[in-house]
């Protein structure tokens, strides 16, 4: 994950997990477990605050911003890490007709 890239609505970026991962890593891996397990209300970490972003300088019509959503990192950490275990299933559990979502 890029280190640099924007902080979730929590305010807290990527860098920080990093940083401190010997300190946050049993609290992440405990969500970890209760994803697992069923237990984890993911209601309270799965939201995002939507931004627009202007595309070119004095931007004034809604069609010259381009639309961001910011997901709270811990959110992208167990997504991100999710993804990769699947990808190690996908070949298994996709039809042959399907492409999207499939590496190459």
């Amino acid at each position: 994950m890029n280190p640099t890239s924007a902080p979730g609505p929590d305010g807290l970026p990527i860098k920080f997990f990093q940083t401190f991962w010997n300190v946050v890593k049993l609290e992440i891996m405990a969500i970890f477990d209760e994803f697992y397990v069923g237990s984890i209300d993911l209601g309270r970490l799965n939201y995002g605050i939507i931004s627009l972003i202007p595309k070119v300088p004095g931007a004034s019509d809604i069609r010259q911003f381009r639309p961001i959503t910011v997901i709270n990192v811990i959110f992208r950490i167990l997504a991100k890490g999710f993804a990769n275990r699947v990808t190690l299933l996908a070949d298994r559990i996709t039809h042959p007709n399907q492409s999207a979502f499939i590496q190459g």
